[in-house]
Order: C-alpha cells, then structure tokens, then sequence
C-alpha cells in the first residue's frame, strides 16, 4: 500500500503533468506548423495576385493595340476588352475558392486536433484529482493511526489497534461468545437487604467487571445486538469502540443491580 509521501507525490507529478497544457499555445503552434505543410498557401496566394495584375492590364493594352487596327468602333472595343478580362477574373476567382475551401479544411483539422488536446487536459485534471483524493484518504489513515497509537499510549485502549479491534470478535470469522460472569450470593438463608450487603455485591460486580480484562468486555460489547459491524460505518465509529464498550459494560451493571436490589 502506497504511502502518505508516495500519494503527495503521485499527485504533485499529475498535477504538474496538468498544469501543462495550453490549448491556446497548443493551436498557435498547430497553426504555424499548418501553415509551413502548405508553405503559408504561397502558391494560391501567387495565383491570386498574377490574376489580378493581369486583369488591370487588360483594357490599357488592347486599347493601345486597336490604335492602329481597323476595330475603330469603341463599342466593339469594350465587348473585346470585356471578353479578354473574363480569362485572370476566372484565375483569380478559382484561387479565391481555393483558399476559402482550404481555410474550411484547416479548420476542420484544427477542430479535431484541439479536441483531442482538450479531451487529453481533462484526462490529466482528472488523474491529477483522483490522486489528491488518495492522498487525502492516506492523510486521513495516518491521523486514525495516531489516534489509536496516542489512545494506546494513554492506557485507555489497551494497546489496540484496528487489527485487533477486529479480532477480538473470533478468528477466522467465527464469533466467540463470552461467558457472562458469575456473581456470588451467601448461602444460609435469605439474603439481607441492608446497605453493606448491597455495597459488598456492588464491589464483587466491580471487582469481577475488572478481573474480566477490557478485552473480554469488548468482546461482549461487539457479540450484541448493541454494536453489529453493519453499523460500523467510518473510522470515527471505530475509534468511538473503546468508551462504548465501558458504557455498554456500566449499563449491564447497572441492569444486574436494578435485577437484585429493585424486584
């Protein structure tokens, strides 16, 4: 089992694994590298350009031609201005296309690639909080275990801990059943009821309750229907194990003088 020091550490190197990703550095190098496949789109670019320098001289240059030729009618020289100027509209018009529909195309590609990125991120954020959970728990883990070794260390635990918390209810799944202690009337007669008799029956519960050892009286505690395991639900209620055991064991006490002394 992983460690305290080992979770922190897990989770420091996810979260710094996390922290690493920058959708917005992650699509300006995409871009770039795009860009340098398609080297920038020089050569629609170039297309668009030629096309549009031929266009403008187009009518300048068939003007000057038709100077000195019979096509003397200005109407007849724009219709034949207006016809050589479709050939670069059309060239620059199909490398407009061209760039638009490449554009669409790169960002379909980036859409996918930037998804994928985020998809990634949100796979690192969340190993990054799944360890910190597990950190937590140990750190949790390690605070029962103090509490326990401090409640050992006090005497009032006995020295237990988890382990044998459990083990004292039987090993290997069986539960053991402690023999209720056995509580001694004077023979010779009716018992007196006076206050001296009383306080040597209570002391003889005492001295028997001690004599039995915490642990038998744990065990008593955890064989009845006070404390079954389905009701053990977190540590808290582990740890809480000890002093309600006592408090079980003071009421079966106070049940046995209530039997004797109260009819």
């Amino acid at each position: 089992m992983a460690t305290t020091a080992q979770r922190l550490a897990e989770y420091e190197e996810l979260y710094r694994q996390a922290q690493g990703y920058d959708p917005n550095k992650f699509q300006n190098d995409f871009e770039k590298e795009y860009n340098e496949a398609v080297n920038y789109n020089k050569d629609l670019i170039d297309q668009q350009s030629s096309a549009l320098g031929e266009l403008q001289t187009v009518a300048p240059t068939l003007r000057e031609k038709y100077m000195n030729t019979l096509i003397s009618d200005p109407t007849a020289q724009m219709a034949l201005i207006a016809q050589a100027r479709q050939a670069p509209i059309t060239q620059w018009g199909t490398a407009s296309n061209l760039l638009n529909a490449r554009g669409q195309r790169y960002q379909d590609i980036l859409g996918k690639a930037l998804g994928g990125y985020q998809t990634s991120a949100q796979q690192a954020n969340t190993a990054a909080e799944n360890a910190w959970r597990l950190y937590q728990d140990a750190l949790q883990q390690d605070q029962f275990n103090a509490q326990l070794r401090a409640s050992r260390g006090g005497g009032g635990g006995g020295g237990l801990d988890l382990a044998s918390l459990l083990s004292l209810v039987g090993g290997q799944g069986n539960t053991q059943t402690m023999v209720e202690p056995k509580y001694e009337i004077p023979t010779g007669g009716i018992a007196p009821l006076g206050d001296s008799y009383q306080d040597r029956l209570a002391q003889q519960v005492l001295n028997q309750q001690n004599a039995t050892g915490f642990g038998n009286i744990l065990k008593s505690y955890l064989n009845t229907e006070l404390e079954p395991f389905r009701n053990i639900k977190s540590l808290n209620d582990v740890v809480s194990i000890p002093a309600r055991a006592i408090a079980a064991r003071t009421t079966q006490v106070s049940d046995l003088w209530n039997r004797l002394f109260k009819k």
